[in-house]
């Protein structure tokens, strides 16, 4: 009779003990699911440099929002291989630097201004292309990308503006660099 107990506690152990390695081993997988792969992590992370970015345009002062914009336009182009299937990072990448071609067009800065908005029109193009649409002439760019940037900030505000305003002799500079087809460099301290 005590061989019998004897196997039965042998056997409710054994239960117990397998009980108890696989609810460990839900727990563990459970908490592997719940926690981002290093992919989801620059994701979210692209995420907030962007929510960041755009809460400082709307509420911060011009230097600060331009470094902030470059900050974030770095990132994307650091990143934009590991994320692509995630994220559109085209076109995440034309609204920054449409953001940033246009404060430095309200700066007067005609040729920091050229290479932003000539590096958005090229992710512009793409972005176009992917969806299978024209792109807008060249010609007309940058006519465009004021019309888009004025009416958003209607609506949302933009801070730095009362620093800044347009001036039409650089619009007509920079619509001039854009029919001449020059070559755009990026702003000095990138890579």
């Amino acid at each position: 009779m005590n061989l019998s107990i004897q196997k039965s506690t042998l056997t409710s152990r054994r239960a117990i003990g397998i009980t108890a390695i696989l609810s460990a081993c839900v727990v563990i997988l459970a908490f592997n699911a719940c926690r981002p792969s290093p992919s989801e992590r620059l994701v979210q992370d692209i995420d907030h440099q962007m929510q960041d970015a755009y809460g400082c345009y709307t509420s911060r002062p011009f230097g600060e929002v331009t470094n902030t914009l470059i900050r974030y336009i770095g990132f994307l182009e650091r990143t934009e291989h590991r994320v692509e299937t995630y994220r559109d990072v085209d076109l995440l990448l034309y609204i920054a630097r449409v953001k940033l071609g246009y404060m430095l067009l309200c700066a007067g800065q005609v040729d920091s201004a050229y290479a932003e908005l000539s590096l958005a029109y090229e992710r512009h193009k793409r972005v176009q292309e992917k969806a299978r649409m024209d792109a807008v002439p060249r010609s007309e760019f940058v006519a465009f990308v004021i019309a888009g940037v004025e009416k958003l900030d209607a609506k949302t505000g933009a801070a730095w503006k009362s620093e800044y305003s347009l001036k039409p002799d650089v619009v007509k500079a920079v619509n001039a660099l854009f029919a001449s087809n020059a070559i755009a460099v990026p702003l000095q301290g990138r890579n």
